[in-house]
């Protein structure tokens, strides 16, 4: 029996070998996937933080007396979605 592979390059690869090749291409994927996730979800998290800054602003224009609870309420909430951001990065690394 012929346990020998040809891969793309014609090159007579054994069995093992190939599986070998096929799995550290698929972690590199992987890895690639996680990089990618969490540029999504740093993007996602900025642009989140832009609107609530947008939001903030209209707010503390419409009612100057609570100025500074909602600064407070929307420095909280954007210390959050860094946390989180930072957390799932540790996570994924």
């Amino acid at each position: 029996m012929n346990d020998l592979v040809y891969v793309a390059a014609t090159l007579p690869t054994g069995y093992r070998t190939r599986q070998q090749i096929v799995r550290k291409f698929g972690l590199a994927y992987l890895a690639q996937m996680d990089i990618e996730l969490l540029s999504m979800t740093g993007d996602f998290g900025s642009g989140q933080i832009v609107r609530l800054k947008k939001v903030q602003a209209r707010a503390e224009a419409s009612n100057v007396d609570a100025a500074n609870a909602i600064a407070l309420i929307v420095d909280q909430t954007v210390l959050s979605i860094a946390h989180r951001i930072a957390r799932l990065g540790q996570e994924l690394g």
